[in-house]
């Protein structure tokens, strides 16, 4: 872990106390936080992304900016869509954290996919 500000190693703290703490610092002690992890931005990313390659939104969205002739103004508005229920999917996420496991919501995900998945394959939707 990276920690606040390097003492000089003469002021170095005694074998008892952890490496990174100082006389120097002892007042300041903080673990630095980082507003944004880059790694699960890129594999936030990548993931809807490839998910989103030809599925129905891309679809709609081809056919409404042919249709429209209006195409930026068809990128914006599902932009925007899209922005929107990404933020009410996390928003949701963060809600049912703080009351479920997240084994249990894994589990209820996974069914509601295989639902999704039934009324497919028997021509329901």
């Amino acid at each position: 872990m990276k920690y606040g500000f390097s003492a000089h190693p003469r002021l170095a703290a005694p074998n008892n106390l952890p490496k990174h703490f100082s006389a120097l610092n002892a007042f300041s002690y903080k673990k630095k936080e980082r507003f944004m992890d880059w790694r699960i931005l890129g594999v936030t990313f990548g993931t809807i992304f490839i998910a989103e390659l030809g599925d129905k939104t891309q679809i709609a969205c081809i056919m409404m900016a042919a249709q429209s002739k209006s195409p930026w103004t068809v990128f914006l508005g599902s932009a925007l869509a899209l922005v929107l229920v990404s933020l009410i999917g996390v928003l949701v996420a963060q809600a049912l954290t703080q009351v479920l496991p997240l084994g249990l919501i894994k589990k209820g995900a996974g069914l509601g996919f295989m639902l999704l998945g039934l009324l497919v394959f028997l021509d329901v939707m």
